[in-house]
């Protein structure tokens, strides 16, 4: 069995890792600035759009570039034919999204989303263009060049919408951002590419493709449902104003998730794929993902349940201050997710994306049941509160399937977790208790975050250096820099694994 080196896969945890960290430095930092700038209807109104514009991009690929990921054997046939499938189809959902921008303004009764629309669709054009390139790049593990991409292009987002904000340009500021973005991304992947499309469509490489695609096609627009219903109900519910608050909530709720979990993930799939049939190797891969991330994603995630308060307040101002409590909440639906995000991954390289499929079929109409109820019960916070409950309750079932796939044994899997939850939970009762003392009540709001953030990092770092965590030890085999800084190397030295 020829497998890619374990050197390879954690230089591209790395790049992956780098690529995902620097783009959320950069929107949280250069976020702060816009989010200043601008208010939360702005924000509220772009995302109530992508709505639709996402949910449609998720239709456009048809699941092609993770079968072609997943498949062992592609050959130039197979990119052509997937490049021009997706030129064609995102030049058909361009014009309908252009000419029918009206009746998105009708369904939230805005006529000005009618101009966001048009605007917005052009990035359907610029997707369809690229993302097969950066397919082969991700399956030829490039995630160096991949990284490097995207950092630029999102700088070149903020260079452009941060000046036009400042010029009183309002939500459309963001809009043109984004679409500079887009079209600078999809050069800048035509460049890195050596693979160019040839003029051919075979009719065999698409029924290939097509048998696994269109499970994950399938899957897309009711996971996509799942993902937004909350933003549509909200949006319709309540208005672009509490959308924006929740927005900026679950926003950073997705911190582990897009930053840490989505890295590895991206480094996962493609390895576990080419180990389909090798459940030893498999079960090994997934459980050591799962414990760096979690060694990661639960200390952020459960320091963000207790720091919510000085870190809304103090960063983005009073007028968010409704944010606090959806934030307390979600921060841990967010610790939770950031290891589910792996599930589907798992069933994708095992080639049973069927498996994701028929759960989406059973999970999208309860959970916007729960979400209808929360809100019923109680506004917002007892959406999030119901969102919550669902999520623990969902990952019960989906991870006993990846069990059964990859042979694990559910002792192995809190033997690797549990000991990331417990200090990190410890950690943010001890910040949370530290929060209400009078001396740091009598802080300003951004000191207080600065103070119990330090505080946080200390307590947790302390911990797993105390009890000598496997998981420090695999994190630091995944980042080997950490290995070399001088408060670190006596320990490393002594106790490394």
């Amino acid at each position: 069995m020829n497998y890619t080196s374990n050197n390879k896969i954690r230089s591209g945890g790395i790049w992956s890792f780098l690529q995902n960290g620097g783009n959320h430095i950069i929107g949280f930092l250069l976020g702060i600035i816009l989010a200043r700038i601008l208010s939360p209807e702005d924000f509220g109104m772009v995302a109530m759009v992508m709505v639709f514009i996402g949910f449609a991009g998720f239709l456009q690929q048809f699941g092609f570039n993770e079968a072609l990921i997943q498949s062992q054997n592609v050959n130039t046939n197979d990119y052509s034919t997937v490049f021009w499938f997706n030129t064609f189809a995102g030049s058909i959902l361009f014009v309908l999204f252009f000419w029918g921008s009206p009746l998105i303004g009708q369904i939230y009764d805005k006529p000005e989303f009618n101009l966001l629309t048009k605007y917005l669709a052009v990035n359907f054009l610029f997707s369809a263009l690229s993302s097969v390139q950066g397919t082969i790049l991700t399956k030829q593990f490039e995630f160096k060049k991949l990284a490097i991409i995207d950092l630029g292009t999102n700088l070149i987002m903020y260079a452009i919408a941060i000046p036009l904000a400042v010029l009183g340009h309002g939500v459309m500021s963001l809009v043109w951002g984004g679409i500079i973005q887009n079209l600078s991304k999809a050069a800048a992947l035509w460049i890195s590419s050596d693979w160019k499309p040839v003029f051919v469509f075979s009719k065999s490489s698409f029924k290939k493709l097509f048998k696994f695609g269109i499970f994950v096609f399938l899957q897309a627009p009711l996971g996509y449902i799942e993902r937004n219903v909350d933003t549509f109900m909200i949006g319709k519910l309540s208005g672009d104003a509490s959308l924006g608050l929740y927005n900026k909530a679950y926003q950073i709720m997705l911190l582990p998730i897009k930053n840490i979990s989505n890295s590895f993930r991206r480094v996962l799939y493609p390895a576990l794929s080419e180990a389909q049939n090798d459940n030893e190797r498999g079960r090994m891969l997934i459980l050591r993902m799962f414990r760096v991330v979690a060694f990661i994603s639960f200390p952020i995630m459960f320091g963000i349940a207790a720091v919510a308060e000085p870190f809304i307040i103090g960063i983005y101002g009073e007028k968010w201050a409704g944010t606090v409590p959806l934030l307390q909440v979600l921060a841990l639906v967010g610790a939770n997710q950031s290891i589910g995000t792996f599930v589907g991954t798992g069933y994708n390289a095992k080639g049973k994306p069927q498996i994701g499929l028929y759960l989406n079929l059973v999970k999208t109409p309860l959970l916007v049941f729960v979400f209808f109820a929360g809100y019923n019960w109680n506004g917002l916070i007892g959406m999030v509160y119901a969102y919550f409950l669902f999520s623990i309750t969902l990952s019960t079932v989906t991870f006993s399937i990846l069990f059964k796939l990859y042979e694990i044994k559910v002792n192995h899997f809190f033997a690797y977790l549990g000991p990331s939850f417990l200090c990190s939970g410890g950690m943010a009762i001890i910040v949370k208790s530290i929060s209400f003392m009078p001396w740091i009540q009598a802080l300003p709001d951004i000191i207080q975050l600065f103070v119990l953030s330090f505080l946080g990092f200390v307590l947790y770092l302390t911990t797993i250096m105390l009890f000598k965590l496997d998981a420090f030890f695999d994190f630091a085999n995944q980042m080997p820099y950490i290995k070399r800084l001088t408060l670190l190397k006596w320990y490393f030295k002594r106790y490394g694994k």
